[in-house]
């Protein structure tokens, strides 16, 4: 009696850490690295910044509020988005270029457990290029930890663009 009480419990234990999901930021820090001018550095992740194919359940409910589907096929395309500087310290950019205009734009910002740390909803349509300045607060944001900003861009209820990019916090 007294194993089946210990085997419950360790099967207990292992089936509630399972569902907290994490990020896997990929191979070594998984972040792309650019600096205060916003020219690339010697680490590169090929996942950011990119347009992302199908998001798990918890990277999809980040966007429930817009009302559609983000995994439907994105109707457009953007140029050389990108987060600088990369480490950052207190204040970051994200930028990209895009040949629409009209699109509005949701950002989401989280820790590595999906917790939202940050959201912005900007619907001042963006034209040829977008650009967004982060401000990280120490209260917040952790030294040396990697986040993830996802981003949507869209209009009224059809997808344009999404992807995602990690950040690294370095003060």
């Amino acid at each position: 009696m007294k194993n089946y009480l210990l085997l419950c419990s360790l099967l207990a234990t292992l089936g509630s850490s399972s569902c907290k999901k994490k990020i896997d930021f990929g191979p070594d820090e998984g972040v792309t690295y650019r600096d205060f001018l916003n020219y690339p550095q010697s680490q590169n992740d090929p996942s950011d910044w990119t347009l992302d194919g199908n998001w798990n359940k918890e990277e999809k409910k980040l966007f429930n509020s817009l009302g559609f589907d983000v995994n439907s096929t994105a109707s457009g395309s953007f140029r050389n988005i990108s987060f600088f500087p990369n480490p950052v310290e207190t204040e970051g950019v994200l930028t990209c270029q895009t040949t629409a205009s009209g699109l509005s734009v949701k950002l989401v910002l989280v820790d590595r457990k999906y917790r939202v740390l940050d959201t912005v909803t900007d619907s001042s349509t963006t034209t040829s290029s977008y650009s967004y300045r982060f401000t990280f607060d120490n209260s917040k944001y952790k030294t040396d930890e990697i986040y993830r900003l996802y981003y949507v861009f869209y209009q009224g209820s059809t997808l344009y663009y999404k992807g995602h990019g990690d950040i690294k916090i370095a003060k």
